[in-house]
């Protein structure tokens, strides 16, 4: 079960905008706000390995940034797909 965030992702934000970029502003906090969730996730020994636009749900009344899908998260040193290896 999962909590419904109402409000479009990043991806859909970025089509409505119509190719124009973003108020400055507002990309940096959501920047620091994914940062936060992956700080909390790495803190963990997680990596979440899908962060994209789509996966970056923009609460519609707080425009609050919160990252989504963690359908691939795995510890931090398995190694996996994408070209990972561990230092």
């Amino acid at each position: 079960i999962m909590d419904f965030i109402e409000g479009p992702d990043l991806e859909e934000k970025l089509a409505q905008n119509g190719g124009r970029p973003l108020d400055e502003e507002l990309v940096l906090d959501w920047g620091v706000q994914v940062c936060d969730a992956l700080e909390v996730v790495h803190g963990k020994d997680l990596s979440h390995r899908d962060i994209k636009p789509a996966n970056i749900k923009l609460q519609k009344d707080s425009n609050h940034a919160m990252l989504i899908d963690f359908g691939l998260v795995k510890p931090s040193h398995v190694q996996g797909a994408y070209g990972t290896v561990l230092q």
